[in-house]
C-alpha cells in the first residue's frame, strides 16, 4: 500500500487521545524552510519522537505523514520528512512496471477528486513535479482542476 487514504491505523496509534500540541509545535513549517529549528522547537520535537518510538503503527504514520509540512509524524520532524520526501520523489521517478502504474493510478484517482497537484504530492509524500510527472508519463490523462470562473455575458459579439 502506497498510502492509506482513510488512515485506518489511527485507532491503534499510541497518540490517539493525546493532546496534539505534543506533536505540532508553533511555526514548525517555517522552521523546515530555514533548516534551523530553535532549541525550544527542537526540544519539543524530541519529546514527540520519544513518545512515537514504541508506537505500534509508527511505520504507517510515517508513511502517511511523509508529505505533511508540520508536526511530528511517525517519529520524524518536518526537516527529516523533507529530506526523505526528496529521496522518495527521486525513487518514484525511477520506478518501472506495475509499481509505477500503481503510483500513477493513485495520483490520477486523487486528481479525479478535484485535488490540486500540490495536494496529490502532499498525500503521496512526493514533490510537486513528481506528482505531475506520474500523470503524464504513464499514459493517464489527469483531469484539470481549476477554480470556477464566473461567466460574463457580453451584449455584443
Amino acid at each position: 500500500m502506497i498510502v492509506d487514504l482513510e488512515k485506518k491505523w489511527v485507532i491503534h496509534a499510541k497518540c490517539a487521545g493525546v493532546d496534539p500540541e505534543l506533536f505540532f509545535t508553533d511555526h514548525s513549517a517555517n522552521v523546515v524552510y530555514r533548516n534551523s529549528p530553535t532549541r525550544k522547537v527542537a526540544s519539543e520535537w524530541e519529546k514527540a519522537k520519544i513518545f512515537c518510538a514504541d508506537c505500534p503503527v509508527r511505520r504507517q504514520c510515517a508513511r502517511d505523514g511523509l508529505g505533511e509540512m508540520e508536526g511530528v509524524w511517525g517519529g520524524m520532524d518536518p526537516a527529516q520528512r523533507l529530506v526523505l520526501r526528496r529521496t522518495h520523489s527521486e525513487k518514484v521517478r525511477r520506478l518501472t512496471g506495475s509499481l509505477k502504474k500503481e503510483y500513477a493510478k493513485l495520483a490520477y484517482d486523487l486528481r479525479l477528486r478535484h485535488l490540486a497537484y500540490h495536494d496529490v504530492a502532499r498525500i503521496i509524500g512526493i514533490g510537486l513535479s513528481t506528482a505531475q510527472y506520474l500523470c503524464t508519463t504513464v499514459g493517464l490523462s489527469c483531469p484539470r482542476t481549476t477554480l470556477a470562473r464566473p461567466r460574463t455575458t457580453s451584449g455584443s459579439r
